[in-house]
């Protein structure tokens, strides 16, 4: 098939304003936007080349993140999640507190002092953008255990919702801001 739009493409994609325009709304609105449908409909070039520059002039930092979930994947769906949001920054040139160690996503984004900082002095919000969300299913095989800590990892994220391992550990609920939400979600996958 062809390939996506990418944000460096984002002048010759054109005729999907309205869709973004609605994305970008629903991004604004929520903590978590779900995009599905069929595929080779544009998902992901409505994604990046779409929906990322308008985001980024809204101050916020968008995160593509495309999970491998093969058996063989250098690292763990969450420390891939971590290790994307930590490159993004990097590429945004982007001032934010190193994460510490094998921090998982949940405790990077509910830190206390997490503050983004954009090259021009803006505070920016990142949004984890799962693209292709479907191959969850399709390289997960038959590991029911895996792909339901991957969900129950991502719903808490989700839900603002506090991870049971964060609430056994007191030492660590006290470094954490656990009401706060300053991220968002948006999660694309096809529609079959």
């Amino acid at each position: 098939g062809l390939a996506p739009y990418d944000e460096g493409a984002s002048g010759l994609f054109k005729g999907r304003a309205r869709e973004t325009a609605e994305l970008a709304r629903l991004v604004r609105l929520a903590p978590l936007t779900v995009l599905y449908g069929k595929s080779g409909l544009g998902k992901s070039s409505l994604l990046q080349a779409g929906l990322f520059p308008l985001l980024r002039a809204e101050r916020y930092l968008p995160v593509l993140v495309t999970i491998d979930f093969g058996a063989a994947a250098e690292a763990t769906p969450l420390e891939q999640i971590a290790r994307r949001l930590d490159q993004a920054i990097l590429d945004a040139r982007a001032e934010a507190p190193a994460r510490r160690g094998s921090e998982p996503p949940w405790d990077y984004l509910h830190r206390r002092d997490l503050e983004i900082w954009s090259p021009d002095n803006r505070l920016l919000t990142p949004v984890l953008v799962f693209d292709q969300f479907e191959a969850l299913f399709a390289q997960a095989g038959d590991d029911a255990g895996r792909v339901e800590a991957v969900f129950d990892a991502l719903a808490d994220l989700a839900e603002n919702r506090i991870p049971r391992q964060v609430a056994a550990d007191r030492e660590r609920r006290a470094a954490l801001d656990l009401l706060g939400q300053r991220y968002r979600m948006v999660i694309a996958f096809r529609e079959d």
